[in-house]
């Protein structure tokens, strides 16, 4: 995901977003917790795909292993 995509999904400006990563800002605790929370569902995402694409786990096994 990018930055402005992850930007509107925190409710923030992606410039906002990008002074916050390069230490140039101070983010909210509020803030904090936002972008806290949404990469922990990002985390629960990226874990789910794995689980559902770990090879002794795929039906269709003309799929390459790598899909």
């Amino acid at each position: 995901m990018g930055l402005t995509a992850f930007a509107a999904r925190i409710d923030v400006s992606p410039s906002w977003l990008s002074r916050i990563e390069r230490d140039r800002a101070n983010p909210s605790p509020d803030l904090l917790r936002r972008i806290a929370m949404e990469l922990n569902r990002e985390r629960h995402v990226r874990v789910a795909i794995a689980e559902i694409t770990r090879p002794d786990m795929r039906r269709d096994e003309h799929l390459p292993a790598d899909y």
